[in-house]
């Protein structure tokens, strides 16, 4: 590298024929790039000299999926790949590294300084039915639950009753068709409250809700 320090022994080479080089010594904070001059076809005493770069090492800023809570650094030699973080959430499943403005990271061949944000989505689960989930739907005996069979789409609402032994149960007032527009008292202990996905409240929430077999909007 300096030009002055001697690796290996000289060669003897035959005029025309190929020189050996030896093996490149490590160098602390530099890498080795190739040699000054060829080693092939010599045809005069010539001297060769190992070529270094500095190293460069670029960091990577990893952040959580809202862009600004920072989660840590990795430094990254340049042109290496970076090695990321182990991301794990309950409830979530993790997707990979975006850029800050959403676009897939490329964290293969870093070459710059980065920021990446983790990129997560909700977990969504079928259910595969027991006999104890009941779902909300309208049948020939009106709006009701009826017991669900096979599996239930994720997102969608159920009820859990164990030991139940009936096929649907109607809990709401016959020829409730529509939306009604009343007063609800939320202080009623009594009311028997659902959401539109089946699923029993403790109060009335906004929107649409079923109380007392009624639909009513808050």
């Amino acid at each position: 590298k300096d030009g002055t320090t001697q690796i290996g022994a000289d060669q003897v080479v035959k005029e025309g024929e190929d020189a050996v080089p030896p093996l490149a010594p490590e160098v602390d904070g530099f890498y080795f790039i190739g040699w000054d001059k060829p080693y092939t076809t010599i045809t005069a005493n010539v001297d060769i000299v190992a070529v270094y770069g500095e190293n460069k090492f670029w960091t990577v800023t990893y952040y959580d999926e809202d862009g600004t809570t920072k989660l840590g650094e990795e430094s990254v030699a340049d042109g290496l790949s970076a090695q990321g973080l182990a991301i794990s959430k309950e409830g979530y499943n993790f997707l990979g590294w975006f850029d800050l403005s959403d676009n897939p990271a490329d964290l293969s061949h870093v070459s710059a300084d980065m920021s990446v944000k983790a990129k997560l989505e909700i977990q969504q689960f079928i259910v595969v039915t027991d006999g104890s989930q009941y779902i909300l739907a309208k049948q020939d005996a009106g709006v009701g639950f009826a017991k669900a069979s096979g599996t239930i789409p994720a997102g969608k609402g159920y009820l859990v009753i164990n030991g139940a032994g009936v096929k649907a149960f109607y809990p709401f007032a016959e020829g409730e068709t529509a939306i009604a527009n009343v007063n609800v008292n939320d202080n009623d202990n009594n009311a028997v409250i659902y959401n539109v996905a089946g699923q029993k409240l403790s109060k009335v929430q906004k929107g649409i809700n079923i109380v007392n077999g009624k639909k009513v909007l808050k």
